[in-house]
């Protein structure tokens, strides 16, 4: 399974080491916890550190700014290529280490993880700081159905009878769609984490099209009401 120059040059442009410690410098963070951790890598850090980093004034509004910048310019701006077959971005959410139930990987920028719930790209990781964006759904350009839900959308790849998959990205100008970001389709500790929580992206077409699909949509407001 190959990942494509663009698909792995864009997704390295996301880094989670370079995006730590850019806060981290500006903090009140522990100067020599810091200064232990980026020598590392931050190949150290546990998750009491990352449930430290999480109570740290703005640091989630800072990571969470960062997620959606990536996630609109990802949704405006590109197209998904699998072996030949264009798809556009229509629901993706966000995933890190700092998420419980994450799956731990060490991956390449870029590089596709399968798993049981569906795929995704994943950025660069290591055992301690890793992560990656889940497609949740997707649209066969030219084409007027959508692939809903994360699953089908894995499916829709695997069953292709393709021998070897490639995956890549290509330019595209999708700024007329306009991006909304929403809870991720999750369960979430209580009420008020859910309200804080917005790295789930879906584009406006994706809005409207989700009115005729009465099936996946009652999924996902079923998914919101438990939590």
């Amino acid at each position: 399974m190959l990942s494509g120059e663009l698909l792995k040059s864009h997704f390295a442009k996301f880094d989670l080491v370079e995006m730590l410690s850019g806060f981290l410098e500006q903090s009140h963070f522990d100067k020599e916890k810091f200064k232990a951790l980026k020598q590392d890598g931050f190949k150290s850090l546990d998750k009491s550190q990352r449930d430290e980093l999480l109570k740290i004034a703005g640091f989630k509004a800072h990571i969470d700014a960062k997620f959606q910048g990536f996630l609109r310019e990802l949704m405006q701006s590109k197209i998904l290529v699998v072996s030949g077959v264009e798809y556009k971005f229509s629901e993706l959410e966000i995933y890190t280490c700092f998420d419980a139930n994450t799956y731990k990987r060490s991956c390449e920028a870029g590089e596709i993880y399968f798993h049981n719930f569906g795929f995704d790209i994943s950025f660069k990781s290591e055992p301690a700081l890793y992560g990656g964006i889940l497609v949740r759904s997707l649209k066969p350009l030219n084409e007027r159905n959508f692939i809903f839900g994360p699953r089908k959308c894995a499916l829709c790849i695997l069953n292709a009878k393709v021998k070897n998959l490639n995956f890549d990205l290509k330019e595209a100008d999708f700024r007329d769609d306009e991006v909304a970001f929403t809870p991720r389709i999750r369960s979430f500790k209580d009420e008020s984490e859910l309200q804080n929580d917005a790295l789930r992206a879906v584009s406006g077409e994706f809005i409207g099209a989700l009115e005729s699909v009465k099936e996946y949509k009652k999924r996902v407001e079923n998914a919101y009401k438990k939590g």
